[in-house]
């Protein structure tokens, strides 16, 4: 049956005039030329100009119906268009609540198909009812169930409509495990440029009357165990922010597995939750950074052919596992991906190349050490240390290397700054492959592998560094015999 046209909520008004007002909000907040009041004036007139000619005739002029086919959404002041998404053609439905909407019931909606260019999805709709996710979800399914019924799909969606057989699948965070993924998160570490962007803005208002000037002043001219204090104080400052962060982005943590739509559930501020089918997954992921390997844990994710909703990696890919342990993680994700084999195939680890690794991460580091030894005197001596960094990241990037493949299967091993990264894939999803040979390695026999896979609309390289030129061969021909 179906609906009528309906508008969003008028609540959208308001989130999408924020969503366009914000930057010369802060340019009239931070140019500190008028009094607070007048500041406080100026960023008000701002916004209602922004709610007249912008969120105003957007809000009017969009309209979403829901039939029995599609999801079709129509726009446009000037120039109108109409958008007919196929529930057949839906690869991901992901909504997102932020706190004030809850008491509302609504939420945001985005719709994304394999055909959408581009960071934005075909559909995305501000503000409506909760109750519409399922409503989608619902009417994709009648129309898989009537398609497979009168032999309108295909073999391969015939088979996914019909497969309700598949073992269900739940994975949780209790707060436990929240709190150890949050300690042992790195996400505190992009903080420090956040931070001295918020101190130059903070400095230009004109009620901070150059304190915050003063305040960087005085830490410059700190010495011995004060400059010592106060980097650890910072260091600590930023930990706890990046802490918190993560604990709010991965609050209640659930991800479950129906038989046929794969659903993560995640945050307190804003609510996540993001839908997508199996049959989308490229490639499945198995990141450890240093703090995890310690513990023996890592974190899985799953790279979509269309966009997700993972606030850390990328937004087509979606966290399966926050924690967990190497050794359990692929038996773990059968049900999810039917591809994985009951044993991965044995590896087999590579040593060619380690000396390279370790010069390409020396010279990295001397980026920084030799501007800070001519600018940063005596304090740029410290970083000398990064030396000792680089050696330590090259030699672990050169052991950590490994391969396994099987006629149909890719497992593949690489680590980073003292981080490893284990990738799983098949052939079928495999984009395209290269192997590169710069003109020194052709002395030494030595190319770097390259595998392309789809990751939302782009492209994810997988590239496995200084192997033998017979091994990128023997991959060569595999991938060759898969087409």
């Amino acid at each position: 049956m179906n609906s009528k046209p309906k508008h969003m909520h008028p609540l959208a008004i308001v989130q999408q005039s924020l969503a366009v007002a914000w930057v010369p909000f802060l340019k009239a907040v931070f140019r500190g030329e008028d009094t607070l009041v007048q500041t406080i004036g100026t960023a008000l007139l701002i916004w209602l100009i922004m709610i007249i000619i912008v969120a105003l005739p957007a809000y009017f002029s969009t309209t979403y119906q829901l039939t029995d086919d599609a999801l079709i959404l129509r726009r446009g002041i000037f120039k109108r268009s109409v958008v007919q998404v196929n529930y057949a053609r839906i690869q991901t439905v992901q909504h997102k609540q932020w706190f004030f909407l809850k008491p509302f019931a609504l939420t945001s909606i985005m719709v994304e198909t394999a055909a959408h260019a581009g960071d934005e999805p075909e559909v995305k709709l501000d503000c409506v009812p909760v109750s519409l996710i399922s409503e989608i979800e619902r009417r994709q399914a009648a129309w898989r169930q009537a398609g497979d019924a009168n032999g309108l799909l295909n073999a391969d969606e015939a088979k996914f409509a019909r497969d309700t057989a598949m073992p269900l699948w739940h994975a949780s965070l209790d707060d436990r495990g929240l709190w150890a993924y949050a300690l042992t998160s790195l996400s505190f570490l992009p903080l420090f440029l956040i931070v001295l962007g918020i101190w130059k803005l903070a400095d230009s208002l004109d009620v901070t009357h150059g304190w915050v000037a003063r305040i960087i002043h005085a830490g410059l001219a700190l010495r011995g165990w004060p400059l010592l204090a106060t980097l650890v104080g910072g260091l600590v400052l930023a930990l706890l922010v990046g802490i918190g962060l993560t604990v709010l982005r991965y609050w209640h943590y659930d991800a479950s597995f129906d038989g046929a739509h794969l659903r993560v559930t995640k945050g307190l501020l804003q609510l996540t939750n993001a839908s997508a089918e199996t049959e989308r997954i490229q490639l499945l992921s198995y990141e450890q950074n240093v703090l995890r390997r310690c513990l023996g844990k890592g974190t899985t994710l799953a790279i979509l052919a269309a966009g997700g909703s993972d606030d850390d990696a990328d937004s087509s890919s979606l966290t399966l596992l926050p924690l967990t342990a190497r050794a359990q993680v692929w038996q773990q994700l059968r049900p999810l991906a039917k591809w994985l084999p009951e044993q991965m195939p044995a590896q087999t680890h590579f040593t060619t190349g380690t000396f390279a690794l370790v010069r390409n991460a020396v010279l990295l580091s001397l980026c920084v050490i030799v501007p800070a030894l001519i600018w940063l005197r005596p304090l740029g001596y410290v970083l000398l240390l990064l030396l000792l960094l680089a050696v330590s990241f090259g030699l672990f990037a050169g052991k950590t290397r490994a391969l396994g493949i099987t006629d149909d299967l890719v497992y593949v091993s690489t680590g980073a700054t003292l981080g490893r990264t284990d990738r799983v894939f098949t052939a079928e999803h495999v984009q395209s492959l290269a192997l590169k040979q710069s003109w020194w390695m052709t002395r030494s026999h030595l190319v770097h592998i390259v595998w392309h896979l789809r990751m939302g609309n782009g492209d994810l390289e997988v590239e496995l560094r200084y192997v033998p030129e017979q091994v990128g061969r023997d991959v060569y021909a595999w991938y060759q015999d898969h087409l």
